[in-house]
């Protein structure tokens, strides 16, 4: 996958957690009862963050660049991984937004623990993609020093 295509999957990924949180938001302020919901948007707006890094550092690279970390076939399976996790959250918020006010109490404890699971799934994307601006921030200075004659391999 070349830095083009990432950034252009991370550039959709960051507009979808635009959509959930706005959405996980105006459903918080009409069902405030979802203990669970608030972290998980919170955590979505985290995601957003260190996808919008991700996307920054793609744009900025030529497309023929190979970048450290950049694993075509775990770089995809990321995306499509953390797409699905987005879609399963937009799905929650979406059934809890259209729940009736009884059916949300007899599913709440569902659907807070559905939350939970979807909070755990959302950090370990936002640390794998975290991770990767790390060791490309590692293998730029590498770059930088060798450059300049300091480090030799």
């Amino acid at each position: 996958m070349d830095p083009l295509s990432i950034a252009a999957s991370v550039a959709g990924l960051v507009s979808f957690t635009g959509a959930i949180i706005a959405k996980g938001y105006s459903t918080l302020s009409s069902v405030s009862e979802m203990k669970h919901l608030v972290p998980l948007l919170q955590e979505t707006s985290k995601l957003s963050g260190v996808l919008a890094g991700v996307n920054a550092r793609f744009s900025s690279l030529p497309p023929s660049s190979t970048e450290a970390w950049s694993d075509p076939a775990t770089m995809t399976a990321e995306l499509s991984g953390c797409n699905q996790t987005l879609d399963k959250i937009n799905a929650l918020i979406t059934k809890i937004d259209e729940a009736t006010t009884i059916s949300l109490l007899i599913k709440r404890a569902a659907f807070d623990e559905e939350a939970k699971r979807l909070l755990s799934t959302l950090e370990r994307h936002k640390s794998f993609f975290v991770l990767c601006l790390q060791l490309q921030s590692r293998h730029d200075v590498v770059l930088v020093l060798e450059r300049v004659g300091v480090l030799v391999f």
